[in-house]
C-alpha cells in the first residue's frame, strides 16, 4: 500500500515534547479501527487532556499579553464615515406606496 516511511526524521524523541515517536505500520487501518483516532488511547506520553488544556490556556494568555503589548491602545478602525452617511434612506415595503 505504499513505501515505508521510516527514517531519522521519525525515530527517537520528538524535539518539541521529548516524547518517543510511535510508528504506525498501517495508518489507514488504525484510523478505521479507532473511529478516526477518537477511540485511540495515547501512548508514550505523560500528558493528559486536562494537562494539554491547561497548557493551551497558559499559552493563550501569554500570546494575548504579547499581542496587547505590541498593539497601540487606540482605536484601530481602518475607515471613518460621517454620521449622516451611515444612515440609509428609509424604504417603503413593496406595493405599499
Amino acid at each position: 500500500m505504499g513505501e515505508d516511511a521510516r527514517g531519522p526524521w521519525n525515530e527517537g524523541e520528538s524535539i518539541g515534547l521529548g516524547e518517543e515517536w510511535l510508528y504506525v505500520e498501517n495508518p489507514r487501518q488504525q484510523v478505521l479501527e479507532t473511529d478516526g483516532l477518537t477511540e485511540l488511547e495515547p501512548q508514550g506520553t505523560p500528558r493528559t487532556e486536562a494537562s494539554v488544556r491547561s497548557a493551551d490556556k497558559k499559552l493563550s494568555k501569554q500570546r494575548s499579553s504579547e499581542i496587547r503589548k505590541a498593539t497601540p491602545e487606540k482605536n484601530l478602525q481602518w475607515s471613518q464615515y460621517d454620521s449622516q452617511d451611515t444612515k440609509a434612506p428609509r424604504r417603503q415595503p413593496v406595493g405599499q406606496d
